[in-house]
């Protein structure tokens, strides 16, 4: 879960996007970068007009759906209780969970497992340091198994 006023880096935000999307909003960049005079990130080598021309027609789809808001979800733990001992919870409650203190979360993007993080504390909020991002072939093991 991201903090009022932090934001993911273009590398971020790729990682979630699909592969082919990732590829093309690096190579954007990459583009943008040469054009402001930044060959820092740039390979040198100028796109041929059939790459640019695809290129702009794939930012340009991409650009359709960067406002579209997703959920995000981070995954602490789970437990199986029976429904006796749910309905006796109450305020002050403890549930324990099957995961360790130290232990990876699971962050979800509407509801598809995209990464793992580790809790931290930032002041007095909680938050989520991305630790590694799944690719694309470990997201769709995941969704065939049903771990979700």
């Amino acid at each position: 879960m991201l903090m009022a006023g932090e934001f993911l880096n273009q590398e971020e935000i790729a990682a979630l996007l699909s592969q082919e999307q990732a590829e093309l909003l690096i190579k954007a960049n990459q583009r943008s970068n040469e054009v402001k005079g930044d060959k820092e990130n740039w390979d040198g080598e100028p796109g041929t007009e059939e790459e640019n021309k695809e290129l702009s027609e794939q930012e340009g789809k991409l650009e359709l759906i960067l406002d579209i808001p997703l959920t995000i979800s981070v995954i602490l733990g789970k437990t199986k209780k029976p429904i006796q001992e749910i309905l006796c919870f109450q305020s002050g409650s403890i549930i324990e969970l099957n995961s360790l203190v130290d232990e990876d979360v699971d962050i979800l993007v509407n509801n598809v497992l995209v990464a793992k993080g580790e809790v931290v504390v930032i002041n007095d909020d909680f938050g989520v340091r991305i630790t590694n991002i799944l690719n694309t072939t470990e997201r769709m093991l995941q969704l065939k198994r049903g771990v979700i």
